[in-house]
This record gives structure tokens, C-alpha cells and sequence, in this order.
């Protein structure tokens, strides 16, 4: 992991996904009842990063697709991210967490 217990101070959910499948995302988090906090959602790739959703008081996640703000990794370099990503379970799912490096 990241950080270490009690380190993060934030309290939202980071999830990343690649590029190709942020629509799918997205989709999946709005049947949850996930809710968008943007209103453009077909326009969220060609101008930032990610979006935040936002789930009854305490919900709060934000779905990325690129790893950086204002910067768009091309599709090699995103392939690289997730070529060197490394298997993980959390609460019993299977995930990928990102090379420390």
C-alpha cells in the first residue's frame, strides 16, 4: 500500500482505470448510485484526468484515467503504468495497485 495506517489524510477513494475503459467506469459507479460531479461526462476525457463521485454524505471517490493532473499520458505510456502494476486483493477483490517506482 501507499500509505501506511492513518497516514493519507484525505478520506475519498482513489480508483484508476485505463484510459479505453472510463466510460464502462463511470457507468458501473452511476448503477451503484455513484454520483458524477460533473455534468459533461462525454466531454471529462478531452479536459481532465478523472472525476469525483460522490455516494450519500460520506461517499466520495475519484475515477482517474490518467495518473497526473494536466498532464494526458499517451497510450504507450499509460500501457507502461499498467504493464508495471502489481496484483493485490482489497476486502477480498483482486485489484492492481501501481510499481512504487
Amino acid at each position: 500500500m501507499a500509505y501506511p495506517e492513518g497516514d493519507r489524510i484525505m478520506t475519498d477513494v482513489d480508483v484508476a482505470v485505463p484510459r479505453a475503459r472510463a466510460r464502462e467506469a463511470m457507468e458501473v459507479l452511476r448503477e451503484e448510485g455513484w454520483i458524477p460531479q460533473f455534468r459533461e461526462l462525454d466531454r471529462l476525457g478531452e479536459i481532465t484526468h478523472g472525476c469525483h463521485f460522490r455516494r450519500g454524505a460520506f461517499g466520495h471517490l475519484d475515477l482517474h484515467w490518467d495518473f497526473f493532473h494536466g498532464r494526458h499520458l499517451t497510450s504507450s505510456v499509460q500501457i507502461e503504468f499498467w504493464s508495471a502494476s502489481i496484483a493485490h486483493e482489497k476486502l477480498g477483490q483482486p485489484t492492481r495497485v501501481l510499481c512504487p517506482s
